[in-house]
């Protein structure tokens, strides 16, 4: 990153704008976060994958209640 003639948030901003409002957002806001803290995309991916463990045991929750309630029905 050093060595680059481009500024970071011009770099970012390029790599960001051929892409439509979503998803272009999301891109300038993580480059952002990058360069402030490079482990920014780390962070995010842990969260996401506790955030999928915890729905994963959601899920299990709400199926056994499923199979309780189809049993109590019988």
């Amino acid at each position: 990153m050093d060595s680059m003639n481009i500024e970071s948030t011009q770099l970012i901003n390029d790599l960001a704008s051929p892409y439509w409002w979503p998803l272009s957002t999301l891109m300038r806001k993580s480059g952002e976060a990058g360069i402030k803290d490079y482990l920014s995309s780390d962070k995010r991916f842990v969260k996401m994958f506790c955030l999928q463990l915890y729905t994963n045991m959601l899920h299990i929750v709400f199926a056994a209640l499923a199979i309780i309630a189809v049993i109590a029905c019988i």
